[in-house]
């Protein structure tokens, strides 16, 4: 259940937080990103702080939740679907980019995006007009079988290209892609190594209750 009243308090404390900050920087700018923000003048007059408040809350949980969702739809992958492909990196480390990539598409931290059409266009003999809301639902994509072979199948020895947002391509660029992309491809960070005791739990007995368990050595 969703606590609506302290997530409106919540939502407020760091709107003030962040308000007071923005009006410190321009007070006293520093080389800090706030402080470029805050500073930042368009047509000689300061971005707006309703847009600044909006980026920074972003900017503070940017690439956090899709870095610890991937991992973990790494470690489904390869512990309980996929143990034989498990083995292959940690003898061979270098797998473990592959395994990423093919993770994205496999089941990717973000599955559906939302676009607005900046002109009249066709996509796939449906005409959509300038100003239309199209939603991508790239789950759907990543499992297209007319694109994938064994769609449904995780294969890290020879990964698909992903449509995935995790690693943000085309045109648009969010917040956190860098940190996203660099949490993502950190290989010395997993936990892989020949010695590393890892094993998958039991599944859970209700939805939403996790059930990756692992231990490393001392």
């Amino acid at each position: 259940m969703v606590d609506l009243k302290h997530a409106r308090e919540a939502h407020d404390k760091l709107g003030a937080y962040f308000s007071a900050m923005i009006k410190e920087r321009r007070r006293n700018p520093g080389t800090d990103l706030v402080s470029v923000l805050a500073t930042t003048e368009l047509d000689g007059e300061y971005l707006p702080d309703e847009a600044l408040l909006s980026f920074l809350r972003q900017l503070l949980i940017a690439a956090a939740d899709t870095t610890f969702r991937s991992t973990g739809n790494m470690l489904v992958a390869l512990l309980s679907e996929r143990p034989d492909q498990f083995e292959l990196i940690k003898q061979d480390r270098t797998l473990i980019a592959k395994a990423i990539e093919e993770t994205l598409r496999w089941e990717g931290p973000v599955t559906v995006s939302f676009r607005t059409a900046t002109h009249d266009t066709t996509l796939g003999g449906v005409k959509i007009p300038a100003g239309c809301v199209v939603q991508a639902i790239l789950g759907l994509a990543n499992r297209d079988p007319n694109i994938y072979a064994d769609p449904d199948r995780f294969r890290h020895a020879t990964p698909r290209a992903a449509c995935a947002p995790g690693v943000c391509r085309g045109p648009a660029y969010l917040p956190g892609t860098a940190p996203g992309a660099v949490g993502n491809d950190t290989r010395d960070q997993y936990p892989f190594g020949s010695a590393a005791q890892i094993a998958a739990g039991p599944r859970p007995s209700k939805a939403g209750s996790a059930w990756m368990v692992f231990a490393l050595p001392a």
